[in-house]
């Protein structure tokens, strides 16, 4: 099927860069997330989701996972490992189905970083990490996995420039290429080769504790 050539949500204003600035851009995220997802209610969501092992609805309760793990670090802040629990589609849900699971598991991460009192870090692999840090990684995910889903369903789409530039910056400490920055976070996260046609097929961020 032919999909919606995006940005989708029109997210092209840029917010501040503060804890309730960085929860509008997980909201951002999420709207394009959303919008490829009710664009694809007439796809195959068995198919692969990009370069990814999973199919676009495990993609989908992937991303949903993250941004439940990330809110309950947030609220419940740990010193060693996520706070055991997780989540699941309830039946089998359709695109819009899975697509208010990723809104309402986003607005969760948004509305946690909001509610965290300043100062406070928990625990994640790649360091601890504080609201604007949890944020930025949920903005990583809802946008590289938007793009995963994008690709499973046919869907022409893009992020928001702006939206990746911030998190290009505050977790992978790099400016854009001169591709932009949505294409240097596609390089960064191995979904599209570099200039030598290499892909990065091992990589991580690094959080600031904030």
């Amino acid at each position: 099927m032919a999909g919606t050539v995006g940005p989708v949500s029109g997210s092209s204003v840029e917010v501040d860069a503060t804890v309730g600035g960085w929860s509008g851009v997980v909201e951002a995220s999420v709207g394009e997330c959303v919008g490829v997802m009710r664009a694809g209610s007439g796809a195959d969501w068995s198919s692969t989701a990009g370069r990814l092992d999973w199919d676009c609805r495990e993609t989908a309760l992937h991303l949903a996972s993250d941004f439940t793990a990330y809110a309950g670090q947030l609220m419940a802040p740990r010193q060693r490992g996520y706070v055991p629990f997780d989540i699941i589609f309830a039946g089998e849900p359709g695109a819009d189905g899975m697509a208010e699971v990723v809104r309402a598991t986003g607005g969760l991460l948004s509305a946690a970083a909001r509610a965290t009192g300043k100062g406070v870090q928990s625990w994640h692999p790649y360091g601890m990490a504080g609201p604007a840090d949890f944020c930025a990684m949920g903005a990583v995910e809802a946008i590289v996995h938007t793009h995963d889903l994008a690709r499973g369903l046919n869907i022409e789409w893009y992020a928001p420039d702006w939206i990746a530039a911030r998190v290009l910056q505050h977790l992978f400490r790099q400016e854009a290429g001169p591709g932009g920055s949505w294409h240097s976070l596609l390089v960064a996260t191995g979904r599209v080769p570099a200039d030598d046609g290499i892909y990065t097929t091992t990589w991580r961020w690094y959080n600031t504790g904030t």
